[in-house]
């Protein structure tokens, strides 16, 4: 997708080039393919291309003959239909003009029909206001920083605070998120602000406000009389969105663990090339011969083999965990990635050695359809419903499950409920470690309670399973477990089971069909028969990286234990000593809560990037001020940006 970022003077100043300069340079990495602008004096916009089709979107900012300006990077799925909407389809107008066109018709509402992932910016002279987007899922975001002068966004937090010269200081609150592995609200900075997903900013030169446009909800039950309705269902709405996320000009890879989500994407995705509908497809996976806990390899090729697929494997052997990250390595989130920063850009470059820069990912595939289910869901829907044999045959299925009496099954699903009708509910997804963590950190940032499930007031009318299916879904789309942190090349990893119309499909699916003990994912499951190995399709365990990761941590122990400062400690997340017991104890396998010990050392190697960049850069924007703060000086006007950074509700 095209990298954008602009510019909007709330004082009608006109913007001058170096300022948008300074915005392409920072979005070099992002747009390898050229760089456009649009300046229309007191607004102005950057656009740098990353191509993946060469009949994709224009690269440069599309203006009509009335002035409206928008900045669109990203994929639309449902072109022609908008098309229509616009009523101005067959006039092969381009689908950010398509979209500026259904803007002036309806306004933000318009954003709620477009089918894709995309982020997008809007002038409106009419009403001299700029208008910010994500995509309704929020799988591609816009950040942005505002001051009473400028509202700046780019596609990158850091770069709004690098041009406005506003201080980059950490927010803790999204750390905390990323410690318990929580979609965050905000970014890593106190000064920059997410426009999520289903959300549009609005900011005119007197005003901010933020506005939803679109709302995960469930729109109905599917009431089908027979198990294959629903079976053809998926497998129509699976292969769209497999197929959309094909459109490419070079070969495609896909990333294949032997799990059951990667396999039926790659299937998929391999018939749809076999057939010519896609272009061609190479699977790619990561293995761990050192570690044959974390080693799925037989199951990998057991696909390989099935699909006739051609293959790339990297392993931990030539592209090590936990390895050297270099100065070049500078990126705006934290992210688990830094801990695999060898392999990515290993598959970077075997990706562009066959002229690809699409990769297809499993991830989403475990929430939508109930990979873990909590076993009392059945339970404490029947109990929400109030019917009373349903409740007693879903507390025998509960307690023949989980091997546990009766009136326990009933006790554990009783109180599930109860909580589910609270105010504030809570279901505990992790357990944290206290003694690791700063007394400081754990008060200021109440991380005990950011590990629950945390349900919205406005989700109280929901079943207890769907309420606890959308936190799931919506807790899918963090930043930073989405998005790839490279030095050898960008790439474009796209998650086909993140599809909105297949996310509303889960939520609208009767819970009967993806649960139906001991199988989870049944409608997968089933919809996939033949078309995968039986040995994938029926197994039920999963081998994860943690040991291969743990493993790694004893061979570069000395990268913490020996540093002379551990970052951590020094921005008082994690109490030194405790931490580093606890990193010791890991890398002799006596281990509890090793995710988090995973997420906190990624957290770390984060920390250490930031060494590598300047605390604050020179403003073009405020050339007068030197970025530093002065004791005892009044606080600037670029300071006062924390007071606009959040938009008005």
């Amino acid at each position: 997708m095209n990298a954008v970022a602009g510019i909007f003077s709330r004082r009608g100043r006109p913007i001058e080039s170096k300022s948008l300069y300074q915005l392409s340079s920072g979005l070099a990495q992002f747009g390898p393919d050229g760089e456009h602008f649009c300046n229309l004096q007191s607004v102005a916009m950057v656009q740098r291309g990353f191509k993946t089709e060469m009949a994709a979107l224009p690269d440069e900012p599309f203006v009509d003959r009335s002035g409206y300006a928008i900045g669109f990077g990203g994929r639309i799925d449902n072109l022609p239909d908008l098309e229509t909407e616009a009523m101005i389809h067959g006039q092969g107008a381009s689908g950010p003009a398509v979209l500026l066109a259904l803007y002036r018709a309806k306004g933000i509402k318009a954003f709620s029909s477009v089918i894709g992932e995309f982020v997008a910016a809007i002038w409106d002279p009419t009403e001299r206001q700029v208008v910010l987007f994500s995509d309704p899922l929020g799988r591609h975001r816009l950040y942005y920083s505002l001051t009473p002068d400028y509202l700046v966004w780019a596609v990158r937090p850091r770069l709004p605070l690098d041009v406005l010269g506003l201080s980059p200081r950490l927010n803790q609150e999204y750390l905390a998120d990323f410690v318990v592995n929580r979609a965050p609200e905000g970014t890593p900075y106190k000064a920059a602000q997410a426009v999520d997903g289903g959300t549009a900013i609005i900011v005119s030169s007197t005003s901010c406000s933020r506005a939803r446009y679109w709302s995960l909800a469930p729109r109905g039950t599917l009431n089908y009389s027979r198990d294959s309705e629903y079976e053809d269902h998926f497998r129509s709405l699976f292969a769209e969105a497999v197929h959309c996320r094909m459109r490419t000009d070079g070969p495609v890879f896909s990333e294949l663990s032997g799990g059951l989500d990667s396999t039926t994407i790659t299937s998929v995705a391999n018939r749809l090339a076999q057939t010519g509908a896609s272009p061609a497809l190479f699977t790619v996976s990561y293995s761990f011969p050192s570690s044959p806990d974390s080693d799925e390899s037989g199951y990998v090729s057991c696909v390989t083999r099935y699909l006739q697929t051609r293959h790339v494997d990297i392993s931990d052997v030539e592209c090590p965990i936990l390895g050297p990250l270099g100065g070049a390595v500078r990126p705006d989130i934290p992210s688990n990635d830094l801990a695999f920063m060898s392999r990515h850009d290993r598959l970077a470059t075997e990706m562009r050695q066959r002229h690809a820069r699409v990769v297809l990912n499993g991830m989403g595939g475990d929430q939508l359809f109930w990979s873990t289910p909590p076993v009392v869901i059945p339970v404490v829907d029947a109990i929400a419903r109030r019917c009373p044999l349903e409740i007693l045959s879903r507390v025998a299925e509960c307690s023949s499950v989980t091997r546990a009496n009766y009136l326990i099954a009933f006790y554990e699903s009783l109180k599930w409920w109860r909580r589910q009708r609270a105010s504030y509910p809570k279901y505990a997804e992790t357990e944290i470690c206290e003694s690791w963590f700063h007394p400081g950190f754990l008060s200021e940032t109440g991380l005990d309670v950011r590990r629950a499930v945390v349900q919205e007031n406005s989700d109280s009318h929901l079943a207890p399973s769907l309420a606890y299916l959308k936190f799931r879904i919506l807790n899918t789309m963090r930043d930073f477990a989405l998005d790839r942190v490279l030095t050898g090349g960008r790439i474009d990893v796209r998650y086909p089971y993140l599809d909105r119309r297949l996310i509303e499909f889960a939520m609208a699916l009767p819970l009967a069909q993806s649960v139906r003990w001991p199988e989870t994912r049944s409608i997968v499951r089933r919809s996939m028969a033949g078309e995968i190995p039986g040995e994938i399709r029926t197994r039920t365990t999963k081998a994860g990286p943690t040991a291969a990761c743990l493993r790694a941590l004893g061979l570069r122990w000395t990268r913490f234990a020996e540093s002379t400062s551990l970052r951590l400690a020094d921005y008082n997340i994690v109490n030194r000593d405790q931490f580093l017991t606890a990193v010791n104890q890991a890398r002799v396998g006596v281990i509890k809560q090793s995710g988090q010990l995973l997420s906190l050392l990624s957290l770390e190697l984060w920390l250490r990037t930031l060494d590598n960049t300047p605390s604050r850069t020179n403003s073009i924007l405020y050339p007068e001020d030197t970025g530093l703060p002065r004791a005892n000086a009044a606080t600037s006007t670029k300071e006062k940006a924390h007071e606009y950074a959040q938009p008005i509700e």
